[in-house]
């Protein structure tokens, strides 16, 4: 068996990988390496939780008793953003990152302000991450809310570096420093 198809099967194993936008893709790839279809259903069936399902089910029931849309969304979104935060794990992240350069989901993350504090935060917390790093020069390069970085994300960056640094300088030339 193969180094790839082995790392197929690991995916394959994980919670809602039936869910995963190239679940097609390992299973051409299993099956022309001669994996028996029977394994490849045990892995996709028997790690089906439904955790999307369950969200819209959730959604559902809410808008059922009465709640605002908007209310509802800010509570998944904000479940989601500590989900995130929380088990966040750069090595995966990057290595996802690696194989499929750049994804879409950091585009559609920089255009909105809650995801770009988050991705902010994020690179604060995990400063070697390839994909964040992406992600804040993708900030960067589109002039989106760079104030916002932090001085970890800073050092990190060139670009930024730059701007907080020409900003602090007009603070202080202006003499509105702490």
């Amino acid at each position: 068996m193969s180094k790839n198809v082995e790392d197929i099967l690991k995916h394959l194993g994980n919670k809602d990988s039936v869910m995963e936008p190239k679940v097609l893709d390992w299973i051409k790839e299993c099956m022309a390496a001669k994996e028996e279809p029977k394994q490849l259903l045990e892995l996709l069936s028997g790690n089906y939780v439904g955790y999307a399902q369950m969200v819209n089910l959730m959604y559902d029931w809410n808008m059922l008793l009465g709640d605002e849309e908007i209310a509802i969304d800010r509570e998944v979104r904000q479940h989601m953003k500590s989900a995130i935060t929380r088990d966040f794990d750069p090595v995966k992240v990057d290595s996802a990152f690696q194989k499929e350069c750049p994804p879409k989901w950091v585009e559609q993350m920089i255009l909105d302000s809650e995801w770009r504090d988050l991705l902010y935060e994020l690179s604060e917390a995990h400063p070697n991450s390839t994909i964040l790093s992406y992600a804040i020069q993708c900030l960067s390069d589109v002039g989106l809310d760079a104030d916002k970085a932090g001085a970890e994300t800073a050092t990190s960056n060139l670009k930024i570096f730059k701007t907080k640094l020409r900003e602090t300088m007009t603070e202080l030339a202006a003499g509105d420093s702490e």
